[in-house]
């Protein structure tokens, strides 16, 4: 394999949160992260204006997706949560790019290998060996595939819970 192919399999392999990366105390939630609150089988999402401890009584959070709360704010895009009434706290930590690539570079290399050693018998003048063409399809739809379901799973929220 070629460097900046062997950099691309490790940056994707190698990815993982730092200690600096993770919250101090996670029973504190900072202001400006979004948010689910549940109640039952219901959820308020938004993005926290103050930030909430174990003890407090109620907390503000901007409605989100939506427009951005500026200054002066509007009374219609401000909700309250109450920390005693919800049954549990979702924080958003990042995108689901990772699980995606994983699924992208599984099915995209069974995919493509699969066809490559499948039409690999059609080949009559100069061919490689079955097994290089198996090689060659399973990594080439891995990192194709890897690319694709890393770019589809970044636009799908990964939550933590907290509470």
């Amino acid at each position: 394999m070629r460097p900046t192919q062997v950099c691309l399999v490790l940056s994707m392999v190698l990815v993982s949160a730092a200690s600096a990366q993770r919250p101090d105390d996670p029973l504190v939630v900072d202001s400006g992260l979004v948010v689910r609150a549940w109640v039952g089988s219901v959820a308020a999402r938004g993005r926290l204006l103050m930030p909430m401890h174990v003890a407090t009584d109620s907390v503000a959070y901007c409605r989100f997706p939506g427009p951005p709360c500026v200054a002066p704010v509007q009374p219609h895009q401000v909700g309250w949560f109450h920390p005693r009434e919800f049954d549990h706290l979702d924080v958003q930590v990042g995108t689901k790019a990772r699980h995606g690539a994983w699924v992208g570079a599984v099915s995209g290399g069974l995919v493509i290998g699969g066809l490559a050693a499948a039409f690999s018998g059609f080949c009559e003048y100069r061919c490689p060996s079955d097994t290089e063409v198996l090689f060659k399809g399973l990594v080439g739809g891995g990192l194709v595939g890897g690319l694709v379901g890393a770019l589809i799973g970044s636009g799908f929220p990964r939550f933590e819970r907290r509470f």
